[in-house]
């Protein structure tokens, strides 16, 4: 494979026009967005959770890896967190999808693969609450 800093999508039809060039910012920013659209997934690992941090900083494609050739996107790797309570596999699936879906659409370009690593559990303050035993039984445990 050749490394390169963007991708020449030669499956492409262009009609003598010029060549089309992706960057690979552009397909971790499109990655990026779909991370915050799937419920039950809370962001990128270790990266801000916010949608407008994504789109403002260079450093959005920390925890992703795209693996180009110039026909198609051989794999989407990426890392995130998800909150607690959620099923983590059905996450992980629409993660999946949702990536795969962006991509090809906005680029024209076929995804190989996705792989989604779970790299942590992100504890909200509502559901701190609701894993708190009850009233009741921290009177019976001699809690207050």
């Amino acid at each position: 494979m050749e490394a390169r800093e963007g991708l020449n999508p030669e499956t492409l039809p262009h009609e003598g026009l010029g060549d089309i060039t992706i960057n690979n910012e552009v397909i971790t920013t499109i990655v990026s967005v779909a991370v915050h659209e799937v419920e039950g997934i809370a962001g990128l690992a270790g990266g801000k959770s916010s949608f407008t941090d994504i789109l403002s900083r260079k450093d959005a494609q920390k925890g992703i890896t795209v693996e180009m050739t110039h026909e198609a996107i051989n794999s989407i790797s990426v890392e995130v967190s998800v909150e607690y309570g959620i099923d983590i596999y059905k996450a992980a699936r629409q993660l999946q999808m949702a990536i795969k879906n962006s991509v090809e659409g906005m680029t024209g370009l076929r995804v190989e693969h996705v792989n989604v690593t779970v790299r942590g559990i992100i504890m909200g303050d509502q559901t701190k609450r609701q894993i708190s035993p009850p009233a009741e039984i921290e009177a019976i445990s001699g809690g207050e």
